[in-house]
């Protein structure tokens, strides 16, 4: 008897805070700011931008069941808080990206950063493995956040649609044929 007693306290202690531990909530969605409605990305884009990384960078965050568990939740809770401080899709038109330079040093930033494996960061990829963008849809958002950034220059001062025309095309994005 004694034998099942003390498996069962520890269990008991080990269950009963998971049971306490509220499961995050997420802000409001104001539908009119986000990303999508401001910018109005590809089907493509958004639907990679919704699997790699709105579980973190919005206000649409999933909360896994391991988001109960203390100090794994808190955790998980602080790294979704500094990530939508870093950015947030859900906020796009009410923060800073709302003036276009800045929304487009974003956006290249973004390519930057996914097209170098920085994100989604490699934690969250062994966890969601099918978050892991493909180079298909890696240069369909870069080639998408590029416009979109020379787009913002154009329209945000006189003179800058010279300076757009000149940001060069990365050498990654140019596409190179082998003669025959």
């Amino acid at each position: 008897m004694r034998r099942l007693l003390i498996p069962l306290a520890m269990a008991i202690v080990l269950l009963v805070p998971l049971a306490l531990r509220r499961p995050p909530v997420n802000p409001p969605v104001v539908p009119g700011l986000s990303l999508d409605a401001t910018l109005r990305p590809p089907p493509g884009v958004s639907k990679m931008l919704r699997r790699a990384c709105y579980d973190c960078h919005s206000n649409e965050t999933s909360w896994p069941w391991y988001s109960r568990v203390p100090g794994l939740g808190n955790m998980l809770e602080r790294d979704v808080r500094n990530a939508r401080a870093a950015f947030n899709f859900s906020d796009w038109a009410a923060g800073p990206y709302r003036k276009p330079r800045v929304g487009a040093a974003m956006l290249l930033g973004m390519c930057a950063a996914i097209r170098d494996g920085q994100m989604p960061r490699k934690n969250y990829q062994w966890l969601h493995p099918d978050a892991v963008p493909t180079p298909p849809e890696i240069d369909e958002f870069c080639t998408w956040g590029r416009s979109e950034a020379k787009r913002a220059m154009e329209n945000s001062r006189p003179g800058s649609a010279q300076r757009a025309q000149q940001i060069p095309t990365p050498q990654w994005m140019r596409i190179a044929r082998r003669p025959n």
